[in-house]
């Protein structure tokens, strides 16, 4: 029972998801934009530190972090807010429809968009500027699922510290900007850096170095996955914790 009503929220959420424009804008077009824009602004530049590889092949990681993160952390914190501060999650409580179903479904419509996604950026990589999918797609693919479930709980637990459906998000932008920034997914943060010390702290960095690492064919650090995993887990208990059906 409990599934199948997970299944069916799911679906739901999946539509309102596609009948909301700005959302699908952010979350969906904004990546595969930077990524066209990006890729003609550093035509013909190479990044020493990706093997010697153009830009263009060491940003699709980026964006495909960026993308992720923004259809779980960003989008599911500000919906989750948006829900709870109008009472949809109240009326939503009073119904058959189990706590778990309602947050495996928002959770699993977080990670497929977040797939649909990163399917749209590969294959503008692959087929508008020649950039070779990872030979260690499935390793890619189970790190990518990893992060997402981070992110997934770590927006579920900022939508918890946020009051009101007018901040969701400026926290999300307060919060996730500065950190993508310092991450290196639009530009080269060299290793060893000051910013790319405070950076290492968090969860886009690790994510990123252990993407950019299975394109490059090298061996994931176990300190990037203890980041993402311990990032997840405070997110999760944050969340557990805190989480509320009623309004502020």
């Amino acid at each position: 029972m409990t599934s199948r009503l997970a299944v069916h929220q799911l679906r739901y959420e999946l539509r309102a998801f596609a009948r909301t424009p700005q959302a699908v804008f952010f979350v969906f077009a904004l990546p595969l934009v930077m990524l066209a824009v990006f890729a003609e602004i550093n035509d013909g530049f190479e990044v020493a530190s990706f093997g010697g590889r153009s830009f263009t092949a060491f940003f699709v990681p980026g964006m495909l972090v960026f993308g992720m993160v923004s259809a779980t952390y960003g989008n599911l914190s500000a919906r989750t807010v948006l829900r709870r501060e109008s009472g949809q999650l109240k009326r939503l409580r009073a119904t058959p429809l189990p706590a778990a179903s309602y947050l495996a479904g928002a959770i699993a419509n977080a990670t497929l968009v977040a797939a649909a996604v990163a399917a749209a950026v590969l294959a503008l990589g692959r087929f508008g500027y020649g950039v070779a999918l990872p030979h260690r797609w499935w390793l890619a693919a189970a790190l990518f699922l990893l992060a997402a479930a981070c992110f997934s709980a770590l927006g579920l637990a900022l939508s918890t510290l946020v009051g009101r459906p007018e901040a969701a998000d400026p926290a999300v932008f307060a919060t996730m900007l500065p950190v993508v920034f310092i991450s290196g997914v639009f530009q080269v943060v060299p290793d060893g850096s000051v910013l790319a010390r405070v950076a290492g702290a968090f969860p886009v960095r690790p994510t990123l170095d252990a993407l950019r690492a299975v394109y490059l064919d090298a061996p994931i650090r176990p300190g990037h996955l203890a980041v993402i995993v311990a990032w997840g887990a405070a997110g999760a208990l944050v969340a557990a914790r805190r989480f509320r059906w009623a309004p502020s």
